[in-house]
């Protein structure tokens, strides 16, 4: 229970999540995190935060307006301090007063260009939904997503473990549902409604002085369909470190004190990203972009996929590279050879021989001797 657990105790070894084991806010209750069950699996069990952000699936009915509780799920309501005035803010692709309605709309049956970027089709009943790829989102997969890594410290000793269940999948899903959650209900709706899922990367065992922990990395997945630059990582460190759920113990800054590291994750230095083998990528410290190199044909725009993703040669690539290349350079073989054999034949004419037979010879048959 958290009545049982002191300040003090909470301070003490890793400062950064998993503190976040703990139900936080003013009138949250529950034991400490058990990997016997789920944790924080639904909004429900948390109390709204004292920000201007609402999250409409709360059931605290006393925190939330009548006209929050009409947004549509994913959006958040905005509640402007000192102003009787609410608003719906939408998730990407969703537009209207409570961001009930779709910006696009799939075809009620799967076509071969329902979903772009690879993403699979899936039949509903009169409706169809995009299954995509990892590195896109969207409603048909049309953007790419942006990853940003957060490493940070997890405190075993705030937790009741389970050897039978102490698993990286449910470290991991621990500290993304922490995350997303913080996220979800930070200061800034773009962040709140443009977080997709989160990745277990790494984890391992590790030792602070007398502090025993883990050393846990994830990968945030966000879409960026708002504004790209919403996700640079000092933009989520500010929404992390003003987050309910951490300002309770986390003091001073967990960045500058090492328990946490957060980046914008390079795809392109990993297995990832999904540019053609032949071409190049590159990482512009938000997203990546793929491009076919010369004398490639980029077919991307018939797969429905973006650029660089399928590079080939075609009978144009291949026609300029015989034009531009081979050609020249069958031309350049040939004028070498013909000067080559020029100087070889002018050489033979003008060396001198020693050997007079010839001339001789052809003297004494140009004038016959006669006998008298």
């Amino acid at each position: 229970m958290l009545s049982e657990m002191t300040y003090r105790q909470v301070i003490n070894g890793f400062s950064f999540c998993l503190i976040l084991a703990i139900f936080l806010g003013s009138d949250a209750q529950g034991p400490m995190l058990n990997f016997n069950s789920p944790f924080l699996n639904t909004t429900s069990q948390l109390s709204p935060p004292p920000t201007a952000i609402t999250k409409h699936r709360s059931t605290r009915e006393a925190y939330i307006p009548q006209y929050c509780s009409k947004c549509s799920e994913g959006s958040v309501c905005l509640v402007f301090e000192g102003e009787d005035e609410r608003q719906c803010f939408c998730r990407p692709d969703y537009y209207g007063e409570f961001c009930d309605q779709l910006i696009l709309k799939l075809p009620e049956t799967c076509t071969k260009t329902a979903c772009e970027n690879g993403g699979i089709c899936q039949q509903g009943t009169g409706q169809t939904t995009c299954i995509c790829p990892i590195n896109y989102v969207g409603t048909n997969c049309s953007r790419v997503a942006l990853w940003v890594q957060v490493e940070m410290n997890i405190d075993g000793s705030q937790v009741h473990w389970d050897g039978s269940n102490q698993t990286a999948s449910a470290v991991g899903d621990v500290a993304c549902n922490q995350l997303i959650i913080s996220i979800k209900r930070g200061q800034d709706p773009i962040l709140a409604t443009s977080i997709i899922d989160c990745h277990l990367k790494h984890l391992e065992k590790t030792k602070i002085a007398d502090a025993e922990g883990m050393r846990l990395k994830v990968l945030l997945k966000f879409d960026p369909k708002y504004n790209e630059t919403a996700f640079d990582a000092a933009n989520v460190i500010e929404v992390l470190q003003t987050a309910p759920y951490f300002s309770h113990f986390i003091r001073g800054d967990f960045v500058r004190d090492k328990t946490a590291n957060i980046t914008n994750f390079d795809v392109c230095k990993s297995s990832m990203q999904d540019c053609s083998p032949s071409a190049t990528c590159s990482f512009n410290g938000l997203s990546y972009t793929c491009q076919c190199p010369r004398f490639y044909t980029d077919g991307g725009a018939i797969d429905g996929k973006l650029p660089g993703r399928y590079c080939y040669h075609s009978f144009i690539s291949g026609f300029s590279l015989g034009c531009l290349i081979i050609v020249p350079a069958l031309i350049a073989a040939l004028v070498v050879l013909f000067y080559y054999r020029r100087y070889q034949a002018q050489k033979a004419w003008i060396t001198p021989s020693n050997d007079d037979s010839d001339s001789v010879e052809l003297v004494s048959a140009q004038h016959p001797k006669y006998s008298a």
